[in-house]
């Protein structure tokens, strides 16, 4: 009979932790994210590519849009010029939270290469919305001589008569 009692109280105690734990997690969004990320497997999921010579060599480059473990990133892969093997030249992290798109050249998109800027040089631009789905329009330019690529404030390019901006 002992045995039963103790038995008994062992699942009722399980029961309640269970229970406890379950009800902290659906309330507590940080919590709940974290069992999320034990329970569910993080996937790597490619959403755009684009080719071009953006890093001014002569060299086409491909820059790929990846959505990993909810966060959105660029990655720039190109031919190593020691090697001349494709490798990642470059991972941006980017600061909005969710993919958009926008109509470029006719077409609906969410990463093109174009020179904005009329310097003969291609920009990467990629539209996002942040936690607040306000949408932005992030441009990043390659700098040669420090190697890396540098975010562009859109609302300070240059217009030019072939690009004129709308304001």
């Amino acid at each position: 009979m002992n045995k039963n009692l103790a038995f008994d109280f062992l699942l009722k105690a399980a029961g309640l932790t269970l229970l406890s734990v379950a009800m902290i997690s659906v309330l507590h969004p940080s919590i709940r994210n974290g069992f999320r990320t034990l329970l569910v497997q993080q996937d790597r999921q490619i959403l755009s590519t684009a080719s071009g010579n953006i890093l001014h060599n002569g060299m086409k480059t491909k820059v790929l849009k990846i959505k990993e473990a909810n966060k959105l990133y660029l990655e720039i892969y190109g031919n190593n010029s020691k090697s001349q093997k494709t490798s990642l030249l470059g991972r941006i992290p980017l600061n909005t939270q969710k993919d958009a798109y926008f109509t470029f050249k006719g077409v609906a998109t969410n990463l093109a290469l174009d020179d904005i800027d009329g310097d003969k040089k291609l920009e990467i631009l990629v539209p996002g919305y942040d936690s607040n789905l306000m949408a932005h329009m992030n441009v990043y330019r390659y700098d040669s001589n420090q190697n890396i690529f540098l975010k562009v404030n859109p609302n300070k390019i240059q217009a030019t008569k072939e690009r004129a901006i709308r304001r």
